[in-house]
C-alpha cells in the first residue's frame, strides 16, 4: 500500500503511536537517570517534529501539490496500437 493512499486519520494514529512510545521511553530514561538516552530520544522527538514541519511547510507539500496539477493538466495519452 502506497503511503500516500493512506487517510489522514491513519497516518494522525500512527504519528501518536510512535510519540507515545518515544514519551514512554522518555520517562524511563528520566526514572533511570540515564543522561544520554534522555538526550538522545529528546534530540529523536525535535529531528522527528522538524521533520513533519519541513514536509507540511516545505517544499515536499508544494512538490505533490505541483505534481497534481500537472497530472490533471496532461490529456490522457492513447493507448498504443498493436503493431502487425
Amino acid at each position: 500500500m502506497n503511503p500516500n493512499d493512506m487517510p489522514w486519520q491513519v497516518k494522525a494514529g500512527l504519528a501518536c503511536f510512535v510519540y507515545v512510545l518515544l514519551g514512554c521511553a522518555l520517562a524511563l530514561a528520566f526514572l533511570h537517570g540515564d543522561n544520554s538516552s534522555q538526550s538522545m530520544i529528546i534530540g529523536a522527538i525535535i529531528g522527528q517534529f522538524a521533520t513533519v514541519v519541513g514536509y507540511y511547510f516545505g517544499s515536499s507539500e508544494s512538490s505533490q501539490k505541483k505534481d497534481a496539477t500537472i497530472a490533471a493538466a496532461m490529456p490522457v495519452a492513447p493507448a498504443a496500437l498493436p503493431s502487425s
